[in-house]
């Protein structure tokens, strides 16, 4: 097997692991306000990667800790407007939005990391487009202030992904997603005192969620996206990702009834087709 397709088999397994955060992420706000849940999974994620990496982690270059706060901070802009969205629409949705990165990807990596697109890049990323537009119109489910917060963070989290790309060859990975994680935590805690009505419920279904949201949806995950999505492009990477909406909508229908439309199913049909073709085509 190729190191390309070794990579891409590694990111459709972050990507499951993704789709699974949104339920878990709706249910943790019902015992935990928003930014204080974020501080917490980050700090339990950089805690982890601290011990983990322990040897490796005792000296960060400089340009290490610049380049790991890049990346941090568009995965913080990413999380704090997913988050908040989730407030205000449904988990499948979210995970669609979230899933319109793929749109911002290209023209960012192109600029960025001079990534050269190819014509089946671009026919897929179309594809994929249309999808997202049958399932969130108004036929569809709709279109509200959660949707709207999460196309936000879509773009950030396009950001996120372009940096990864380009810095992750530069950098001792084990170092930048200790990095990344530790800047989110910092930023999350002047949003806890600005925006928060403070309160944590002592639950234990809860803690349990952020032990797996920060351990395995964080640390685990970041570290593999640092570790092999530069295999890959960029662009092939966000068409990957847009596997995250199919994976969170099955779980939502499983765990908590969220259901769509037969127009929002073709929406969602039709991503598929496009990460088929990304995957398939040659040209």
């Amino acid at each position: 097997m190729s190191p390309a397709r070794k990579a891409e088999l590694i990111l459709v397994l972050i990507t499951l692991i993704w789709g699974t955060t949104f339920v878990l992420i709706k249910s943790s706000l019902e015992y935990c306000s928003t930014f204080l849940f974020l501080a917490l999974r980050f700090f339990i994620a950089a805690l982890f990667v601290r011990v983990w990496f322990y040897q490796e982690l005792k000296s960060i270059p400089p340009a290490t800790w610049a380049a790991g706060s890049i990346i941090g901070f568009f995965l913080s802009a990413g999380n704090f407007f997913q988050t908040a969205g989730l407030g205000f629409t449904t988990a499948s949705k979210s995970a669609f939005f979230t899933s319109t990165v793929v749109i911002y990807v290209p023209m960012i990596a192109v600029f960025l990391a001079r990534e050269r697109l190819r014509l089946s890049s671009i026919l897929a990323v179309i594809i994929v487009t249309i999808g997202l537009f049958l399932l969130t119109s108004p036929q569809g489910q709709g279109f509200n202030w959660g949707d709207f917060l999460t196309i936000f963070c879509a773009i950030a989290f396009a950001f996120q992904l372009v940096f990864v790309q380009m810095l992750s060859k530069k950098f001792d990975v084990k170092q930048l997603v200790y990095v990344e994680l530790l800047i989110n935590f910092i930023l999350a805690i002047p949003l806890v005192f600005i925006f928060d009505q403070v309160f944590l419920a002592s639950e234990w279904k809860f803690w349990v969620s952020l032990l797996y949201l920060s351990v395995i949806a964080s640390s685990l995950v970041f570290f593999l996206q640092l570790r092999y999505q530069k295999e890959t492009t960029a662009t092939k990477a966000a068409i990957i990702y847009c596997l995250e909406p199919l994976f969170a909508s099955g779980i939502a229908y499983l765990s908590i009834g969220e259901t769509f439309t037969t127009i929002g199913i073709i929406g969602a049909g039709v991503v598929i087709a496009g990460i088929l073709f990304s995957e398939l085509a040659r040209f």
